[in-house]
C-alpha cells in the first residue's frame, strides 16, 4: 500500500503511535517515513532501504513536511538508479574528509600560533609516564620519610622491608 500525504500528516494520531514508541511507514519501493517521539512532539523522517554489496542500508532523504512525500519520492527514485548503476547512495551523499590545505607551508601542527613549543602531558607519547614517576609523585624526601616512618611500626610489610633494607 502506498502512502498519501494526509496519512503522512497524521501519523502521530495512528494506532501505533499510542505506544510512544518509533515505528515506520512504508511507502513503496523502499521508501519510508520514519515517525519517532521528540522532546517537542513527533518527528518525522523520510528515508531509503537498499541493499549494496549484500549489506542493507538506509538513506536519509529530510524530513516531512520540509520534504514533502513526492520530492521523497524523486529523491528516492534518484537513489535507485545509483543503485542500479552499482553505484552506492550513500557514499555519493557525504561529503568528502580530505584535510583542508593549512595557510601556510612551514607552519608546523606541534607548536602553538604564538611560536611557544607545545607542552605534552605526562604519559602520553611524547614523554612517557616513566620519566615523571620519580619527580613529581615521589620525590626522594618523601620517599625517606615515608621509609624511615616503616621502619617504626610493627606492621607485616614493614617489616620485609626492614630485612630487605641495608
Amino acid at each position: 500500500m502506498v502512502l498519501s500525504d494526509i496519512a503522512c500528516r497524521n501519523a502521530h494520531k495512528s494506532d501505533k503511535a499510542k505506544d510512544g514508541k518509533a515505528f515506520k511507514l512504508f511507502d513503496d519501493k523502499g521508501l519510508f517515513l520514519l515517525v519517532k517521539p521528540t522532546e517537542s512532539g513527533w518527528g518525522k523522517w523520510w528515508r531509503f532501504k537498499y541493499r549494496f554489496d549484500g549489506k542493507e542500508k538506509q538513506l536519509s532523504l529530510g524530513t516531512y513536511p520540509e520534504v514533502s512525500l513526492g520530492q521523497a519520492r524523486e529523491k528516492r527514485d534518484e537513489a535507485r538508479k545509483l543503485v542500479a548503476a552499482t553505484i552506492d547512495p550513500g557514499e555519493t551523499a557525504k561529503p568528502s574528509k580530505k584535510p583542508e590545505p593549512t595557510a601556510s607551508p612551514t607552519a608546523s601542527k606541534s607548536s602553538p600560533a604564538n611560536g611557544a613549543p607545545k607542552k605534552s602531558k605526562p604519559g602520553t607519547k611524547k614523554q612517557p609516564l616513566q620519566a615523571h614517576a620519580g619527580t613529581q609523585h615521589f620525590p626522594l624526601a618523601r620517599r625517606q620519610a615515608i621509609a624511615t616512618s616503616c621502619r617504626k611500626t610493627s606492621w607485616p610489610a614493614c617489616a620485609a622491608s626492614k630485612s630487605a633494607a641495608p
